[in-house]
């Protein structure tokens, strides 16, 4: 591809063209167009998966109790196959708790009987969670080795369940990231 200025010498002599750039040149120019743009979309997304980590852990609908569920949610963002950002799983340790135990006996020599007795979960480091979610992630990298793509996840395997009972762990970080992205994509075209 050879671009051309156009010189008139008069209205009815000859146009003649001479080349501004060489092909290589031109191929440089795009591919840093091509390599700015990359890197632009890249932060965009990386910005949005962060509004999701964020938002899923300050707004999950659950009990913390060992810090693993909140440590398995991140996200990643790939191009081409390889990881180009990653928000790492951060771990939430969670001191033991005392909690209340209350139920009535349904069968036996005491039906009827009303127990309580308070109990200590175990607590935790959250590092269950970060190693679960590291393991999802890095399946899932392995199935996108074309284009860039974001992903949030949660890799605890229970997030799915208490998602089924109507509990909040990543279905509200989800919507929320897609109204992000909705809001921001307009700024983010004029910006390349």
């Amino acid at each position: 591809m050879t671009f051309y200025i156009l010189i008139e010498k008069t209205v009815m002599a000859k146009m003649i063209f001479k080349p501004l750039f060489t092909q290589k040149q031109v191929e440089k120019i795009l591919q840093a167009k091509k390599e700015k743009f990359e890197h632009t979309l890249i932060m965009f997304l990386a910005s949005a998966g962060e509004n999701f980590v964020s938002h899923a852990r300050r707004n999950g609908e659950y009990q913390n109790w060992t810090g693993n569920l909140r440590s398995s949610i991140g996200y990643v963002v790939i191009n081409q196959g390889q990881v180009a950002v990653s928000g790492n799983f951060e771990a939430f340790a969670q001191s033991p708790k005392v909690k209340l135990v209350s139920f009535t006996v349904k069968k036996g020599k005491y039906a009827g009987k009303k127990v309580e007795f308070y109990s200590q979960t175990k607590g935790g480091d959250g590092s269950e969670g970060q190693k679960k979610g590291q393991m999802l992630l890095d399946a899932l990298i392995a199935k996108y080795q074309t284009g860039m793509v974001l992903i949030g996840l949660v890799g605890m395997e229970y997030g799915k369940y208490l998602e089924a009972m109507g509990k909040d762990v990543i279905k509200g970080a989800i919507l929320n990231t897609e109204y992000f992205i909705k809001q921001r994509k307009q700024s983010f075209f004029n910006t390349i």
